[in-house]
């Protein structure tokens, strides 16, 4: 099973359901990467766990570094990493992403140093 077979229409977007077992793995709302093991949810990546830094963009930085190194330690796995807003433990508005894949990259870059900059205020 691929992740797009899990992808399905809800009224405001796409959304990814998590399955009763999945639902431990979920660890609170915001933009994160979710790891699929053959269309399963087996592991979730938090930008906002990186070192705290006044510089917003130094953290974006970090965070994107640090994401990029998580995609390629598991990458030859043949897993598939996407980028979700996490929300009511449903993964919401799923973007398929790969660790060479630069305008992913780039829209996950937004994403997280815009959590960072209205999750501070």
């Amino acid at each position: 099973m691929k992740v797009a077979d899990r992808i399905e229409q809800a009224s405001a977007c796409e959304v990814i359901n998590l399955t009763d077992s999945e639902k431990s793995i979920y660890s609170g709302a915001g933009w994160k990467i979710a790891r699929f093991a053959r269309g399963a949810l087996v592991d979730i990546f938090d930008p906002m766990n990186v070192h705290y830094n006044a510089d917003e963009k130094a953290m974006t930085r970090a965070a994107v570094d640090q994401a990029i190194a998580w995609m390629d330690d598991k990458h030859n796995c043949g897993d598939e990493f996407v980028l979700v807003m996490c929300s009511c433990y449903q993964l919401c508005a799923p973007l398929v992403i790969a660790p060479a894949d630069a305008s992913g990259i780039a829209r996950m870059a937004r994403l997280i140093h815009e959590q960072f900059i209205f999750g501070q205020e």
